[in-house]
């Protein structure tokens, strides 16, 4: 008895494939090995971006301060939004509607320096205060941090 298998040709896998295959998996392996360098870059970027981009806001309130174009009251409230607006990109935490005294709580020692500065010549009757000298002071802050 005579038995006639055909047989298929053995599956060969393409050269290219498993080039890209162990690329792949080599860098696989080094982004796992560098994630936390890599995790820190990009951080130091997004920031370097969030930083530039909160400078610009603070000089065009500054312009505008200086062209007469904002009551000093409005001036006010607008860096604190500013400050308020940097430190929530610049932390992920939510500081837009908090009190001085949770700022105070929350550790945040420069939200709270600004909150300071702000809130007399937000709040009172007459506002008063250099808002020049605290737009320079939001700018260190902004600059400084890290």
């Amino acid at each position: 008895m005579q038995l006639i298998v055909d047989l298929q040709e053995p599956f060969n896998y393409s050269f290219t494939l498993l080039i890209i295959l162990i690329i792949i998996t080599i860098l696989t392996i080094l982004v796992y090995i560098y994630k936390d360098k890599i995790e820190a870059l990009i951080r130091k970027n997004t920031l370097s971006f969030i930083k530039k981009r909160y400078l610009q806001k603070l000089d065009e309130l500054e312009k505008k301060v200086n062209n007469n174009e904002i009551e000093l009251r409005n001036s006010y409230q607008e860096l604190s939004n500013i400050g308020r607006g940097f430190i929530k990109s610049a932390t992920n935490i939510d500081v837009l509607t908090i009190s001085l005294k949770e700022a105070k709580k929350l550790g945040i020692a420069h939200l709270a320096e600004l909150m300071e500065e702000c809130y007399p010549p937000e709040f009172e009757k007459i506002s008063k205060g250099n808002v020049i000298l605290s737009i320079d002071n939001a700018r260190r802050i902004v600059q400084e941090w890290n």
